[in-house]
């Protein structure tokens, strides 16, 4: 699940609430299948089958404080901000100004809250062995 799939115009961060309470809460308690629509401006289901084994919630700012808890293991993918910057360019995901506004609201919450310390893996976003494999370091 991509937090940018909850995120909406209005806030990049803001979802923190709204992932625990409409989707990882109710899974916990409920189990699945379950299916959750985020009410706001991308009117589009995520739906998580009963055959999922394995539930990935990715995006910056979803390991955050007060999601920490909810989750049974945590990664961190470090990642250049010039690398990821130039991924989103590549992707055509950049319109102008979209990056510079996102990234004054990363790193603020990144930065008072500061999920890498307490991600139980840490895996390079930027460099990766030749052969393709992921370089992952256990913290």
């Amino acid at each position: 699940m991509h937090t940018d799939d909850i995120a909406c115009s209005r806030t990049f961060f803001g979802w923190d609430t709204l992932l625990a309470k409409e989707l990882l809460e109710p899974i916990r308690r409920t189990g699945l299948p379950f299916t959750f629509q985020p009410n706001h401006d991308k009117p589009r289901d995520i739906a998580v089958p009963d055959q999922t084994t394995l539930l990935l919630v990715e995006g910056a700012g979803s390991i955050r404080r007060s999601l920490r808890m909810l989750y049974d293991a945590t990664v961190w993918v470090d990642t250049a901000p010039e690398t990821a910057r130039q991924r989103l360019v590549e992707l055509g995901e950049d319109p102008q100004g979209y990056h510079d506004d996102r990234m004054i609201e990363e790193n603020a919450l990144l930065n008072s809250d500061r999920p890498w310390a307490h991600a139980m893996f840490h895996v390079s976003g930027t460099n990766s062995a030749t052969n393709g494999t992921v370089l992952v370091r256990r913290t």
